[in-house]
């Protein structure tokens, strides 16, 4: 649909398991959902232009995920908004995977940080600033951060403790 509702769209949209192409013309871009039994559920990538002055909003995204019903912005949360596909494919294992195997994605990837850190805030700054880890968290917590920062602490902590002796600081 892409083609026909786009027809000057920039490049083919990707296939992911279960997505199916719900590009419309009136929509800004092109878009690919999975839907699900509660709507609520529902996955919508949209896949704005590559060449980055074709899209509708300056600074924006070629890849945004979404959770929610369609046309009911204000209800859908954002899971990853990335110029890179493979963010999009880690935000969806992400968001089909079990709390505790979303703790061991964070886990080892702020043991990677940390290898090369000078000191933990490293590690927190890398989890926030992570195209999926850091709306994970603003997603749980909502504007808590007193919860977000303890639970990227013991992420931290569960990740030093795997380096042991080779935490550089």
């Amino acid at each position: 649909m892409a083609n026909t509702a786009f027809p000057d769209f920039d490049y083919a949209l990707p296939t992911l398991e279960g997505f199916i192409d719900t590009s419309w013309k009136n929509d800004v871009c092109p878009s690919l959902t999975r839907e699900a039994d509660d709507a609520n559920q529902t996955l919508i990538l949209w896949c704005d232009y590559a060449n980055e002055a074709k899209r509708d909003y300056e600074g924006g995204k070629r890849f945004t995920l979404v959770k929610g019903a369609y046309g009911d912005a204000d209800n859908q949360t954002t899971l990853c908004a990335s110029d890179d596909l493979a963010d999009i494919r880690l935000a969806l294992k992400i968001d089909a995977a079990t709390q505790d195997e979303v703790r061991e994605s964070m886990v080892r990837f702020t043991v990677g940080v940390l290898r090369r850190a000078s000191d933990w805030q490293e590690g927190q700054d890398a989890l926030s600033n992570h195209v999926v880890f850091g709306p994970w968290f603003r997603n749980v917590y909502g504007d808590m951060e007193d919860g977000i920062t303890s639970d990227m602490q013991a992420v931290i902590h569960d990740a030093e403790e795997r380096l042991g002796d080779d935490l550089p600081y």
